[in-house]
């Protein structure tokens, strides 16, 4: 995909940091990057459902929970095109850890 992909980004942006990544990652990837504010856990079904599979690249920095996470990369399933790439955030933290495992492990 390279130049061409489009990396949509799901995080509470609650820092003061946020902005800033935001719009440096924006100045790198003109065009490539849109981030969704807010609790994962709504918006990426929002997304989906207007958008279908339209992610090459999803990151998703939700819910750290095992429940949270498994939720996350159900629904991230549901928005990224097949071949598509899925960022997870914190995988040293036991339940992302797991979920991330147990998914692979259903394909």
């Amino acid at each position: 995909a390279g130049r061409r992909a489009k990396m949509v980004s799901f995080d509470l942006a609650e820092f003061e940091y946020s902005e800033t990544a935001q719009q440096l990652v924006g100045a790198l990837y003109p065009d490539q990057l849109r981030l969704i504010a807010g609790r994962s856990e709504t918006t990426v079904p929002r997304f989906s459902k207007r958008h279908g599979r339209a992610c090459d690249l999803f990151s998703v920095d939700g819910d750290h929970s095992y429940e949270g996470t498994s939720r996350d990369i159900s629904n991230a399933v549901g928005a990224t095109r097949p071949g598509g790439t899925l960022i997870l955030d914190d995988m040293q933290n036991p339940g992302p850890r797991r979920a991330f495992e147990e998914s692979v492990r259903r394909g």
